[in-house]
């Protein structure tokens, strides 16, 4: 049973993640993620739980998104039966100038099967969003007839114009700058929003249930569809890991991490839109 599941930590240019990705009955897959400017040197230790048999290093993968280094490190996790913290884990990134540190926080887990009646728990579940998306989309058709509408009576043109349907990529990005600028849209409710938009575009056009799996069965699902370049699951994660670190840790995000995320969620749209989807 997974207690805690991601934490992350953002200092300036640096960022850190940890994660529980997978779980067997007798150990764990335990991702250490960082982002850090260029051009410097980052400094990150090897995860520490206390009591574990073995932690067994893979080789990291290293990527270039959005001008950051992105380092994914991975390490099996092999352990007996109980309760075991993974702890804190802070990575330091200098340019000589400047330096920078950043902790996640430690994570919890159980290994081996869960207590009689107890159900496991890997992930937070998002409620389905089948009804937000379809309203989503519906709102903004409406808004636009609305506007064609006041158009056509105005100019009493001949034949009303068909309506327009609006397409899904463009109701998102839509949704997603109006939420953005209105300042009445408090962060709890932009992350609730984000994630909705995620979770019903990726369900829309890859046609697999993420409005209703966990975060790390989304990921890995996008991570094992090679149509698709690396940087989706990347970008993917960060946007559900950013935006449960609001919802569920009610931790503030600053407002260049916003931006970040606004062009995640328009990069994975990109990557992800189908051949006949309407740009």
């Amino acid at each position: 049973m997974i207690v805690a599941w991601c934490a992350v930590a953002m200092a300036g240019p640096l960022v850190v993640r940890t994660s529980i990705a997978e779980r067997s009955p007798a150990g764990v897959v335990v991702v250490v993620q960082t982002e850090a400017a260029p051009g410097g040197t980052l400094t990150v230790p090897d995860p520490v739980v206390a009591g574990a048999d073995a932690i067994v290093a893979e080789t990291p993968r290293e990527e270039r998104i959005d001008g950051d280094e992105v380092i994914t490190r991975r390490y099996s996790v092999r352990a007996p039966t109980g309760h075991y913290e993974l702890q804190a884990l802070t990575a330091t990134w200098t340019d000589g100038a400047a330096e920078q540190s950043a902790t996640a926080p430690a994570l919890f887990f159980d290994l081996g099967p869960p207590p009689a009646g107890v159900e496991a728990i890997e992930d937070i579940v998002e409620p389905a969003t089948s009804t937000f998306r379809w309203g989503l989309i519906g709102g903004v058709a409406a808004a636009v007839a609305a506007v064609a509408a006041g158009a056509a009576f105005a100019f009493r043109p001949p034949k009303a114009a068909p309506e327009r349907v609006i397409p899904l990529d463009e109701a998102t990005l839509t949704a997603w700058a109006a939420a953005v600028a209105d300042p009445s849209v408090d962060e709890m409710a932009r992350a609730v929003l984000l994630a909705r938009l995620t979770r019903a575009w990726l369900t829309h056009t890859l046609s697999f249930p993420a409005d209703a799996w966990t975060r790390p069965e989304v990921v890995r699902h996008i991570g094992g569809l090679a149509a698709l370049p690396p940087e989706v699951a990347m970008r993917v994660d960060r946007l559900l890991s950013a935006t449960d670190l609001v919802k569920y840790a009610e931790s503030a995000i600053p407002a260049d991490t916003w931006t970040r995320l606004g062009t995640d969620l328009k990069q994975v749209i990109e990557r992800t839109r189908p051949a006949t989807e309407p740009s």
